[in-house]
């Protein structure tokens, strides 16, 4: 990772005169700040699933099953496999769509692997 250096940034000056600075590290100085606005997106995240919850809302709450359902099909290495049969699949490179149990492992139109397929309009 590159440091970036006040000295690398050039020279701010306010009302004509050079201010002086006092971070030598603007890396870390961004980084922080980074920190605190994802901490502070987490607890708002988690004071609206609450309130959510309290209102009768409890899928909203974290997609927790949307995401127990992808930890299983990754566990089970069946990502690209569908449960209920026939299923639209969508090339998210070239919007190439299939239909079928599995998404095919290379798309017909712009040749990007299968990893580019997601499930369309469907359970993600």
């Amino acid at each position: 990772m590159k440091v970036i250096s006040a000295i690398d940034m050039g020279t701010l000056s306010c009302c004509e005169a050079d201010m002086e600075c006092i971070t030598d590290n603007l890396t870390a100085v961004n980084l922080g700040k980074a920190f605190v606005g994802e901490s502070q997106a987490r607890n708002k995240y988690e004071y609206f699933a609450k309130v959510a919850q309290k209102e009768g809302y409890r899928d909203i709450v974290e997609h927790e099953n949307m995401y127990k359902m992808l930890l299983k099909r990754l566990q089970n290495k069946e990502e690209f496999v569908s449960e209920d049969g026939d299923e639209a699949w969508i090339c998210e490179v070239c919007g190439h769509m299939h239909y079928g149990k599995k998404a095919p492992k290379v798309c017909p139109v712009c040749k990007h692997s299968q990893e580019y397929f997601s499930r369309f309009n469907t359970k993600k």
